[in-house]
């Protein structure tokens, strides 16, 4: 039997693995968010100039934010009262 990448998870439930853009809207307060309804595992995504491997609504966010005056805008750190920024 494989040891649970997740102990604290019950063997009946599903982690919840959730996927935000980086810098688009306010990323700290969606980490915050996200963070609070319960997420098992955050995946935060930076913007890349060629997001060909991504689905469309990625690939929009992606390109919008590879714009210069928005590039990586306050994405990285998440904010320390939140707990992802600690696990």
């Amino acid at each position: 039997m494989t040891p649970s990448v997740f102990p604290g998870l019950p063997s009946h439930r599903t982690a919840l693995v959730c996927y935000l853009m980086g810098g688009d809207g306010d990323t700290a307060a969606l980490l915050q968010a996200v963070d609070e309804a319960g997420a098992d595992v955050i995946e935060l995504g930076l913007p890349f100039s060629d997001p060909i491997a991504d689905g469309p609504v990625l690939q929009a966010a992606a390109r919008a934010l590879w714009q210069p005056e928005r590039r990586s805008a306050g994405c990285w750190p998440p904010p320390a009262s939140c707990a992802c920024a600690l696990r």
